[in-house]
């Protein structure tokens, strides 16, 4: 993943966390100020919570991606850091 990529993936797992906790800490709230979803049906909270529960676990879920990307990454960078690890990428023994 570039670092590009991984900073968009970032940003979008902060906007889907906020959106989550609007969803469980207010709903009604949410539902009045999203345009179009009052328009769906009348407001039902416990499905409002619900789905502000997916989107924080898909908000989890995409910063832990985020997260283990930049770990393996560093780690990748330091191991071809060490001494006679360039003999190794070319196919040559250390």
């Amino acid at each position: 993943m570039r670092s590009w990529d991984r900073y968009a993936a970032g940003l979008m797992a902060l906007l889907l966390a906020a959106n989550g906790a609007a969803m469980l800490g207010a709903p009604l709230a949410w539902y009045d100020a999203v345009p179009g979803v009052p328009a769906t049906g009348p407001f039902n909270p416990h499905f409002v919570r619900d789905i502000g529960a997916v989107y924080l676990a898909c908000a989890l879920g995409l910063g832990w991606f985020c997260s283990i990307e930049s770990i393996l990454r560093s780690q990748k960078m330091m191991a071809s850091r060490r001494p006679g690890a360039s003999g190794a990428e070319f196919g040559r023994p250390d």
